[in-house]
């Protein structure tokens, strides 16, 4: 489908082979409709579309199976092709995959199943209302291209089950919010992890019981994150550190029942913990050689200690040296009332 094309393809299969290099379908600046249709075992891919802004691309209540690459490619600035309603599974690559600039909107479809989820590289895409499950890698992966930018928003969906982490988003000049996801949980690693510059949003989703950490801030990364119920993690409910934390926001959040910390701070240079709901953890919060500002936040009911405040210091070295596993370490026990 070329140039100035418009086609509808409805109840039709599309199927490939194991002997031939083929893409089911190619749409390339045309305007095209994909309905209710099966594409399948394309060594190349399953769908390509190259839009444009001025383009109607739509593909819906198809099934995307089997293919090798990627499920579905978005590429081309600006365009906007929408992916609705579809089985989008056991694909030898990412499900669907959304280029640099493109603002694909991939909407209330399953998931599952693929290398990774959605994969989005320096890509702008509304990825709303979607279960994204099983995928062998992450659920869904968002990077930065070089310094190009990436604004993507990520709403309102479940992401479970994943083999790493549930959201990843790794770059500077990688600005994703991610807001109100139903459920982020039982993925391998992190529900929610942020490295090599990521500024995240994370904003009142339900974030639990993940085997590593519900949010990661990885050195140099940062977070804004407000209002969300993070809970049940195996390893710190929130964690993160490193000379650019002191753009971390963490404000009126319920953190609770983690195995480990509430919130644990390492090396961190001076964030913000204010106004959150700390209880029923192993720690509240742990500050390793840290200075955050710790404020009106309610830390009651953790097993072992309450907090660590600005004013009391643990200097501890060559001991955290491993990824996280605190169980060995316990510090005196502080009072549980905010400074």
């Amino acid at each position: 489908m070329n140039d100035g094309t418009e086609i509808i393809v409805n109840r039709c299969e599309i199927k490939g082979n194991k002997n031939h290099e083929t893409i089911g379908a190619i749409i390339k600046k045309a305007d095209a409709l994909i309905k209710d249709s099966k594409i399948h075992n394309h060594l190349m891919g399953g769908v390509l579309i190259w839009g444009c802004a001025n383009h109607n691309i739509k593909i819906m209540n198809s099934k995307i199976l089997f293919n090798g690459k990627c499920g579905i490619h978005c590429v081309g600035e600006d365009g906007s092709p929408i992916i609705e309603s579809n089985k989008i599974e056991n694909n030898n690559g990412a499900g669907v995959k959304i280029g640099i600039a493109n603002k694909a909107r991939v909407v209330r479809n399953e998931i599952k199943l693929n290398q990774q989820g959605i994969e989005v590289i320096s890509g702008d895409p509304f990825i709303f209302h979607n279960k994204i499950d099983k995928n062998y890698s992450d659920g869904i992966l968002c990077k930065c291209h070089e310094e190009l930018r990436s604004d993507g928003r990520i709403k309102s969906n479940d992401i479970s089950g994943n083999k790493e982490n549930g959201i990843h988003c790794s770059g500077y000049k990688n600005y994703c919010k991610i807001e109100q996801n139903t459920f982020i949980g039982y993925n391998k690693k992190a529900g929610v992890k942020a490295d090599n510059g990521a500024q995240i949003v994370v904003y009142k989703n339900n974030i639990c019981k993940n085997l590593a950490q519900g949010v990661l801030l990885v050195e140099t990364s940062s977070g804004y994150i407000e209002k969300n119920n993070i809970n049940e993690n195996i390893k710190a409910n929130i964690a993160f550190g490193g000379n650019n934390s002191v753009n971390t926001f963490i404000v009126d959040n319920k953190i609770y029942g983690g195995r480990c910390e509430g919130i644990f701070v390492i090396e961190g240079g001076e964030g913000w913990i204010i106004r959150n709901s700390i209880y029923e953890n192993n720690d509240g919060i742990v500050c390793i050689t840290s200075i955050p500002e710790i404020s009106k936040n309610s830390i009651t009911k953790n097993k072992s200690n309450g907090k660590l405040t600005k004013n009391e210091f643990i200097i501890i070295f060559n001991y955290f040296k491993r990824d996280h596993d605190f169980e060995g370490f316990k510090t005196q026990n502080h009072k549980q009332s905010d400074h």
